[in-house]
């Protein structure tokens, strides 16, 4: 089953053709340099609201209609000399009233490179329950804790699987992690929440430089894409390493996406 291609219900993902508003003039986004970055992901908002129930869905903090769109150079690891290459960028495009006829298929660039806009497919956003990865627990634990977290962590992880209404019946795991021969599935992208991968001091450090906090503010991980989870190809994000996308919490609240920042995981 497809749905319309301007995404709608669906994530467009790995360069699908993005939209922006009808009649407006929208530039690609491109790199300091010129490059212009690769469509990566598109997300109806108001579909995934639907998707996943609106008081779960809420829990992000998210807006609750619009496309939220994500644009990335597939290269730049996000570390803090990356803060002037614009090498990626993420927009929220608000939803009009008329949202069938709001939107118009955005042209792309010539000197896009090839694979960079591909197909559109579904996205189980995790917008449930989630917590840290087993790797951040204590080393003292005992055996039998670190087993039943481990056990829960995928449980949590599964639960999007069978509860996100576009995700196919074949995406499922016919067996629970308390089951004999249970083999993990791929991590769900996510929005919000605690990501898949461990914390890790350096990449903490580099987002406290890259966005700094006044008081009383937090960062919020605005996304989690898991590119093996979705079939990115090979040569993305090195390797298809995860990416994480981080926002202030307060810029979030505003819906400003102006100030995010990437870091490609290649620890994970």
């Amino acid at each position: 089953m497809r749905r319309d291609p301007l995404g709608r219900g669906w994530l467009s993902w790995f360069g699908a053709v993005p939209v922006v508003p009808a009649g407006d003039s929208f530039p690609w986004p491109r790199r300091s340099d010129g490059r212009p970055l690769a469509h990566v992901l598109q997300l109806d908002l108001e579909a995934e609201r639907r998707n996943h129930r609106a008081a779960r869905f809420d829990l992000t903090g998210l807006p609750g209609d619009g496309l939220l769109q994500f644009f990335h150079d597939l290269e730049t690891y996000g570390e803090p000399g990356d803060a002037n290459s614009l090498a990626w960028q993420v927009r929220w495009l608000p939803k009009a009233e008329d949202h069938a006829s709001s939107f118009a298929l955005a042209a792309a660039p010539d000197d896009l490179e090839p694979g960079c806009r591909a197909e559109l497919m579904p996205l189980n956003t995790e917008v449930f329950a989630t917590a840290r990865s087993p790797l951040d627990l204590p080393d003292d634990l005992p055996d039998d804790v670190q087993e039943r977290y481990g056990r829960v962590f995928d449980w949590l992880n599964e639960y999007p699987y069978a509860r996100n209404t576009l995700s196919r019946s074949d995406d499922r795991n016919p067996l629970t992690p308390w089951q004999d021969g249970y083999e993990p599935l791929a991590p769900v992208s996510r929005a919000g929440g605690h990501g898949f991968v461990e914390e890790n001091p350096d990449y903490r450090e580099h987002l406290e430089q890259a966005l700094p906090l006044a008081p009383g503010d937090s960062h919020v991980l605005l996304l989690e894409l898991n590119p093996d989870q979705l079939g990115a190809p090979s040569d993305w994000f090195h390797g298809v390493r995860p990416v994480q996308v981080w926002i202030r919490a307060s810029d979030l609240a505003r819906r400003d996406f102006h100030e995010v920042w990437a870091q490609i995981r290649t620890d994970a």
